[in-house]
């Protein structure tokens, strides 16, 4: 028998229980308002867990809160994990395992804060910091480790299979080059994770590609010469520019060069805002800096102007739930706004920022939108599908390889190999008129295209995105997209590889979402 605690009292059950069974022996009506979902239990940190997970070792400490909301059967954490999933806002240097941390350390040494890979995850776990400042010195302890091109790739091609392993089809990796001078030159810095998502993506078929990250409190010619090497990169798997850094008192306005010079050579453009600092520093990314995805972007709703300009031009948040209550931005998890936001109309994105740093996974991350948001099946299968739309998808040559996404009107993955991102640097592009965005000039007409809208229209950095889908007989869009799942290798003009129906006129294997 082991010993564990329930609302602070002491409660024994078998070895192998569940947190459910546990509560139980507390109190059964207790128990029957977490199966009814009218209540959830968190750990000792305050982190929502799935009570049919086993108590883990004694000592544990749960803790049942009860929900003014009842609600349909909550998704469990596995059914959640085997949803097929995209990510838009992570950062390597925070989602290295704890164990090849140690046996890098050893081989370059240095000296970590513990010497097992249980005492590190708690070491680099940021549930006391007091701002975003100090939620960012646990990286500089896992960038200790990340100095040479070994570990880089080493980090990156563990990361491709860890991201894998949850779920993830698409995910977009951050980090910052800049941050591993002057050991290593920016082409190596680059060229080192690339090598080992490239390893990582042969073995688990999950796509995976880089954005790179200005900093903030550097000088911004330091942004511009990151911006001038990672275009170079473009086609190898470099979509993107970002900014990242402590947000206040370093406006991202001084960086703007590299933004424009990242743009004008067809890469994408994302900027962390919003959270260390107010609204103002959304409407620089946005209008200063031509962001077409604002990373964060918590704090939006204070200002309310912003926040419609956000919602009519459909431009996506990278959202990240805990990360923000690590570093202060929201009270609690209770008081997040990514809800209200869904709500309203605003293009959210679930991502978890840190998976080291942070403790969790993105199947962490729906679990607790599911259960202290009150997020519902239907909202969760959107938020899925806003990441998969509002993807920076590689250049021209590497989207025609099959990517896991539907036609957006009818769910059947058809045409995903015709599938282009659009091309700044195109003979065919066309100047941007205000209040409407560039559009793609082919060669001939086409068929029937689902478009997919990602940036803000009228910006010159927008950018559309089509799926051919020549034989697409559906009239209305549908509110989740649960037909990519498992589908490789499907064209418009085949049929469905996971039915054999014919393409475009429906497919008869669902998702499998419970």
């Amino acid at each position: 028998m082991i010993r564990v605690f329930v609302n602070e009292r002491p409660v024994t059950v078998a070895p192998g229980a569940s947190v459910r069974d546990a509560v139980e022996v507390l109190d059964r009506e207790l128990a029957d308002l977490v199966g009814r979902g009218v209540a959830y239990v968190t750990d000792a940190v305050g982190r929502p867990v799935d009570a049919g997970d086993p108590v883990g070792e004694g000592g544990a400490i749960f803790r049942v809160v009860v929900s003014a909301r009842p609600g349909p059967p909550r998704l469990t954490k596995e059914a959640l994990r085997r949803w097929p999933k995209a990510e838009l806002h992570v950062h390597l240097d925070g989602c290295l395992r704890p164990a090849t941390m140690l046996e890098l350390a050893r081989a370059q040494g240095i000296r970590l804060p513990a010497d097992t890979p249980e005492g590190l995850a708690q070491a680099l776990y940021v549930k006391h910091a007091k701002s975003l400042e100090e939620y960012l010195t646990k990286y500089e302890i896992t960038l200790s480790v990340m100095q040479t091109a070994a570990a880089l790739e080493r980090i990156a091609y563990e990361f491709v299979l860890d991201a894998a392993a949850d779920g993830l089809r698409y995910v977009e990796v951050r980090y910052s080059p800049l941050l591993h001078r002057p050991a290593l030159t920016l082409a190596q810095a680059i060229e080192a994770p690339l090598a080992g998502i490239k390893r990582g993506e042969a073995e688990t078929g999950t796509k995976v590609v880089l954005i790179v990250c200005g900093i903030r409190t550097r000088a911004p010619a330091e942004s511009l010469e990151l911006a001038r090497a990672a275009a170079g990169y473009r086609a190898a798997g470099v979509v993107a520019f970002d900014l990242a850094g402590a947000e206040r008192g370093f406006p991202a306005r001084d960086h703007a060069a590299a933004f424009a010079y990242a743009a004008q050579h067809g890469m994408a453009c994302t900027c962390h805002a919003g959270e260390g600092d107010g609204p103002e520093s959304i409407h620089q990314a946005l209008h200063q800096c031509g962001a077409q995805r604002i990373g964060h972007g918590t704090r939006l709703g204070e200002d309310p102007s912003l926040l419609e300009y956000v919602i009519e031009r459909k431009i996506p948040l990278e959202m990240c739930l805990t990360s923000n209550l690590h570093t202060h931005t929201v009270p609690s998890l209770a008081e997040h706004p990514f809800k209200h936001y869904l709500d309203q109309g605003v293009v959210v994105t679930l991502n978890t920022d840190g998976r080291l740093v942070d403790g969790i996974s993105l199947t962490d991350e729906y679990f607790v939108a599911q259960t202290v948001l009150g997020l519902t099946k239907a909202d969760l299968e959107r938020v899925v599908l806003n990441a998969c739309e509002s993807a920076f998808l590689p250049s021209r040559s590497r989207s025609r390889s099959c990517a896991p996404w539907p036609c957006s009107r009818c769910r059947v993955s058809c045409g995903i190999r015709s599938r282009a991102r659009y091309d700044h640097n195109s003979p065919r592009r066309r100047t941007a008129r205000p209040g409407r965005p560039h559009q793609r000039q082919w060669p001939r007409p086409r068929p029937h295209r689902a478009r997919f809208h990602n940036g803000s229209p009228g910006s010159s950095g927008s950018r559309s995105f089509w799926a051919s889908a020549s034989r697409c007989r559906a009239t209305v869009e549908p509110s989740a997209g649960g037909w990519w799942a498992g589908v490789w290798g499907c064209s418009s003009r085949s049929p469905c590889s996971c039915c054999s129906s014919p393409s475009g006129t429906g497919c008869s294997r669902r998702w499998a979402t419970s």
